[in-house]
């Protein structure tokens, strides 16, 4: 796997009985550190991509290595996704019945480690974030800005490799989606975590180090 944190070969992603190819012979391969755009029109395959990444759903063929390990080889992928990737989705996916706290919590069931350890990691993660002052706040006394960036905690709890960012700024205006972004950003230059960021907006991704363009289920530039 050299210096790859992600290789995909061949890899394909097929619904409704082979009639919808969302994945069409995709070959890739993300250095470690390095921070990707993504982008092409709706319905290209670029959610699925990430999808496939981040362990989150298998593909009809072909490979997905993620830190060199294949896959297809993990008889359950609940543990991929909990000590290697971290997903930032595009509507946050917060429990709105937790607070932000809480919320951020919630990955580390799955790791070693007391209660308290947990909070206070936590907290440490929200006040990184610039929203320390929100731990006991729920998400619907948030703005949308705010709300992303609990999310970007969230992704960081077990302190993944590679963060995933499907259209993370799509829900919210200019100024928080350039803050957030700034948020990414700095993680990727200062802690050395892969990023990889689905999006439309051109002016997102040209602060990428490289950028990837699909178009129906295909790699048309990388």
């Amino acid at each position: 796997m050299n210096d790859s944190i992600i290789e995909t070969h061949d890899l394909k992603k097929y619904f409704e009985e082979g009639r919808v190819k969302a994945l069409d012979g995709v070959d890739i391969s993300i250095r470690r550190g390095e921070y990707i755009s993504i982008i092409g029109p709706s319905g290209c395959g670029k959610s699925t991509l990430l999808n496939m990444i981040s362990a989150l759903d298998r593909p009809t063929s072909g490979q997905v290595f993620l830190d060199g390990a294949d896959l297809a080889t993990f008889a359950a992928l609940d543990e991929v996704r909990s000590h290697k990737v971290g997903f930032i989705f595009q509507l946050h996916n917060l429990l709105p019945q937790l607070t932000a706290l809480e919320n951020v919590i919630i990955p580390m069931h799955e790791i070693s480690g007391s209660a308290s350890a947990k909070e206070a990691k936590a907290r440490l993660l929200l006040e990184l974030i610039g929203v320390g002052h929100l731990a006991g706040k729920r998400p619907t006394r948030m703005s949308g800005g705010e709300r992303q960036r609990v999310a970007i905690a969230r992704a960081l709890a077990n302190d993944p490799l590679v963060i995933l960012g499907d259209e993370p700024t799509g829900d919210v205006d200019t100024k928080a989606g350039l803050q957030i972004m700034d948020i990414l950003e700095k993680l990727n230059r200062e802690k050395g975590v892969t990023l990889i960021v689905v999006t439309h907006a051109l002016d997102i991704a040209k602060h990428a180090q490289r950028t990837i363009e699909m178009r129906d289920g295909r790699i048309v530039h990388q």
